[in-house]
């Protein structure tokens, strides 16, 4: 039996009594956990001078390219506009024109400005 991860489904080969081989799919069983912990971290409050420009940016609606890192530990980045920031049960956010929300302690860069809470990535890319 040989079994493949993938983020939410186990993939598991079978051999059956006749000798004929099978791959049944199943959920990840410790899924809701995993998203449970990484959706339950601490909010983190960000740089005073990093939300200003957040605000700027969402003032002059500026086009911005937004560097996040999800609740399950994916480094992604978005090309958007940022509509509003707002605070929700004692976390910040933003809102993107394409509807999107993005804790405030998850930013890791917005256009050239390095959150000062990821001031150890400043040498990185996502573009290959």
């Amino acid at each position: 039996m040989i079994t493949y991860i993938i983020p939410f489904l186990v993939f598991v080969r079978n051999v059956n009594r006749n000798g004929e081989r099978y791959m049944t799919r199943q959920p990840h069983l410790n899924l809701s956990k995993i998203l449970t912990k990484m959706n339950n971290q601490p909010y983190t409050p960000i740089d005073c001078s990093f939300h200003d420009v957040l605000l700027h940016l969402a003032t002059r609606r500026i086009y911005s390219r937004i560097h996040y890192i999800t609740p399950i530990g994916e480094w992604l980045y978005i090309d958007a506009l940022i509509k509003d920031v707002y605070t929700h049960q004692k976390e910040e956010f933003i809102e993107l024109a394409t509807g999107e929300h993005i804790r405030l302690d998850r930013i890791v860069q917005v256009n050239e400005q390095v959150s000062p809470h990821y001031s150890d990535f400043t040498e990185f890319s996502c573009d290959c």
